[in-house]
């Protein structure tokens, strides 16, 4: 495949589509993962604030005066889980962590990824704080389930990857059809050369791209110099036809009808002209000339004519009258 043009230009524009559209949905995938992950930890950062606002602090001991509404938040294991310690106890729970407890490293953490005592992965906002005339560290933890980060991603990146193929499909379309009407002015200019190798034509036509131009100008300067060269071959061949033959006609003419020399000059005449039948033949070919076949047979059966009549032959020619071969007419008789 990679040695046709067609081809090789195929091969690029797939190659080109592939990288390009692969490397698109990666980069839109990462933007939306990141869209869709900013959302969520916009919403556990909400949460998180709503649990500060409520915080109230008496004689040491921390205490909230409502929990968010969220009802996510009240499923068992649903992986949306709130978490509200000072020091080392619990202060407040969401009802969906039942009585399991939430335990990761210290410190403000935003996007970390966690366990819940099922397994599933959660993905866990963290913030630390302390109250105004309170030694407690309080920390808020927030989470939510990364199974429903995915399937959220999944709604937007599966049309992303349908578009993208559905895209790839009409470039490809669109590259094989550029690729076929680029290359139909080639196959117009073989089709040309076929008429020109079958004698329909002596000259190729002007292309309408300019970039075959140049090659149909050498196409048909090699044509004007076959031509120019068969001129001069058919020339040098009479010329040395009649240079042989004009001698030793008048060495025949010199010599009596008996002498021994008759035959030597009749075979001498025999070879000049079986080597200049070879020559011709062998000589360069006209390329888009055309001969009719039928008066080529008329001219040999008038010779042949006599001959069969004498031997109670005859011949019957079943030929069409518009019949072309693709030769000199002049040269074929010969």
């Amino acid at each position: 495949m990679t040695r046709s043009i067609r081809g090789r230009l195929l091969l690029l524009a797939a190659v080109w589509l592939t990288a390009a559209l692969l490397g698109a949905f990666l980069l839109i995938a990462q933007l939306l993962e990141d869209f869709v992950t900013d959302r969520f930890d916009a919403e556990t950062l909400a949460i998180a604030d709503s649990l500060i606002g409520q915080l109230e602090v008496d004689d040491d001991r921390v205490e909230l005066d409502d929990t968010p509404l969220d009802v996510r938040f009240t499923l068992p294991l649903s992986g949306w889980y709130w978490q509200v310690t000072a020091g080392d106890a619990t202060v407040a729970r969401s009802p969906s962590l039942l009585d399991g407890r939430l335990t990761g490293p210290a410190g403000d953490l935003t996007g970390a990824v966690g366990h819940d005592a099922d397994g599933a992965g959660l993905r866990v906002l963290r913030r630390e704080l302390t109250i105004p005339d309170s030694d407690a560290l309080i920390a808020l933890t927030v989470t939510a389930p990364l199974a429903e980060i995915d399937a959220s991603l999944a709604q937007v990146v599966r049309p992303l990857a349908v578009a993208l193929a559905v895209l790839g499909l009409g470039l490809a379309a669109a590259s094989v059809i550029q690729v076929t009407l680029g290359l139909r002015s080639l196959d117009r200019l073989r089709a040309d050369l076929a008429r020109v190798r079958a004698g329909d034509s002596d000259r190729l036509a002007r292309p309408d791209v300019s970039e075959l131009r140049p090659l149909t100008s050498e196409i048909n300067a090699a044509l004007d110099q076959n031509a120019t060269l068969l001129t001069r071959s058919r020339q040098h061949l009479g010329n040395l036809a009649h240079s042989l033959k004009t001698p030793l006609a008048a060495l025949s003419n010199e010599l009596p009808a008996d002498h021994a020399g008759q035959a030597l000059i009749t075979r001498m005449d025999r070879l000049i002209g079986w080597h200049l039948r070879r020559a011709r033949q062998a000589g360069p070919r006209l390329l888009g000339q055309r001969t009719p076949v039928a008066p080529v047979i008329d001219d040999i059966l008038l010779v042949l004519r006599w001959p069969l009549a004498d031997r109670g032959m005859s011949a019957d020619v079943d030929c069409p009258p518009t019949r072309p071969f693709p030769a000199n007419a002049r040269t074929w008789r010969r």
